[in-house]
């Protein structure tokens, strides 16, 4: 046996010698001898091949013997997705989420599906990647081929840009005659954590020198991913703000963030300890792995010194003694006594009301006080007219804004 070689035929790559039995030429066979000629079918593709082996041999009659060799397929190859649907939920950005799906060949017989393609939907697309891969883990080139039974993994990574809706579309194409496209569906949505604080701003309003009012903070992630918080602080403040928590290790959060889950919350505490008169501001500043990265909240108060009165006498007695009435005409003397009403607060002292307690028209005042500037006095004088004879007694109420005295 001289040579062995193919001609004719389609796919004639498909078939071949083994080397060794190709390096053995020439092949001598002794009379009544036999050699046998391994011949090597490797499907390229689903489709039927054909080919002509040609032996040439030193026999004077047959010089040359063409073997005919036909491949045949033989059922239909079918395509199987699953899932149809790939639905990421939602996916915190930075956090990348991978899920698969299998594709199959699910045919009838031997034939075997050529897949000529798999992509995404959106050219370019940053929301999503994909791989694929064959049974023994190796990254799949296109056209692939799939044998009755045999299946390609696709893995699809969703790694969102933006806090917002993403969809796509896996594309899979191939020689399924029934069905030659086929397209999964990608859904997901990219979110963040977000810190929300209520209240914001934060007003203590007016607080009272030498006193101290406080107000809860709620720190909340408002957004759909985990986030930690690296810090909670005042920030602008004096030395009349405290802020404590018992949720958080105020102090050490730095090194031991606090995480914090969708729709979590946590509380500090806001306290304001007034030295001195005056306004005061600041901000609560609130460190965290979101993108934001960082929270401001102002702080409002105020300290203040309130209304005092004061009187003149004091205690605020006033003695008429004897004042003389006239039984038989009714005509009666009256007596003036004088009381200053003072104010060494730190606010103008606003009278509401004055008015007497039984009002029985013996006693009467004047002039009407409605303020008293801080740091001065108000002369109110008080008269007694008696109305027959005998004892009288009365009380002057003043209704003012002295938080420590209802009424004078």
């Amino acid at each position: 046996l001289l040579d062995l070689n193919f001609e004719s035929g389609t796919d004639l790559d498909d078939f071949s010698v083994p080397q060794d039995t190709m390096d053995a030429l020439p092949i001598v066979l002794q009379p009544d001898q036999q050699a046998e000629i391994p011949v090597v079918y490797l499907a390229s593709d689903g489709i039927t091949d054909s080919s002509v082996l040609d032996i040439v041999s030193n026999d004077p009659d047959e010089g040359q013997i063409d073997i005919n060799l036909v491949s045949e397929f033989k059922g239909e190859a079918v395509l199987h997705v699953d899932p149809a649907v790939l639905d990421y939920g939602t996916v915190a950005l930075g956090q990348p989420l991978e899920k698969s799906l299998s594709l199959s060949n699910q045919g009838t017989g031997n034939a075997v599906l050529t897949v000529s393609d798999i992509r995404l939907g959106i050219v370019a697309n940053e929301d999503f990647t994909l791989v694929v891969s064959d049974n023994a883990g190796q990254t799949v080139t296109f056209p692939a081929l799939v044998n009755n039974g045999d299946a390609l993994d696709v893995v699809v990574t969703y790694h969102p840009q933006a806090q917002e809706d993403d969809a796509d579309r896996v594309i899979i194409a191939s020689d399924d005659a029934l069905e030659p496209t086929v397209e999964v569906t990608l859904n997901g949505r990219g979110v963040v954590g977000d810190v929300s604080v209520t209240p914001s701003p934060v007003d203590l309003g007016r607080v009272r020198v030498g006193e101290s009012a406080a107000q809860a903070v709620t720190i909340s992630n408002s957004g759909g991913a985990t986030l930690q918080l690296t810090g909670v602080e005042l920030s602008g403040v004096s030395g009349e703000w405290v802020l404590a928590s018992s949720d958080l290790d105020l102090a050490n959060l730095a090194g031991n963030p606090h995480t914090l889950g969708p729709d979590a919350a946590v509380t500090v505490e806001v306290t304001f300890n007034p030295a001195d008169v005056g306004d005061e501001s600041g901000q609560l500043v609130i460190s965290h792995s979101g993108p934001s990265a960082e929270r401001r909240v102002n702080l409002v108060a105020e300290g203040y010194i309130p209304a005092h009165i004061t009187f003149d006498p004091d205690p605020p007695l006033l003695r008429f003694d004897n004042v003389q009435y006239d039984s038989p005409t009714g005509s009666a003397q009256s007596l003036t006594r004088n009381i200053l009403i003072g104010n060494d607060g730190g606010e103008v002292l606003q009278v509401q009301q004055l008015l007497l307690e039984q009002s029985s028209g013996e006693f009467t005042w004047e002039p009407a006080i409605t303020s008293v500037p801080v740091g001065q006095q108000v002369q109110l004088r008080v008269t007694f007219t008696p109305t027959r004879s005998g004892d009288f007694s009365d009380r002057l109420l003043l209704d003012t804004n002295d938080p420590d005295v209802s009424h004078g």
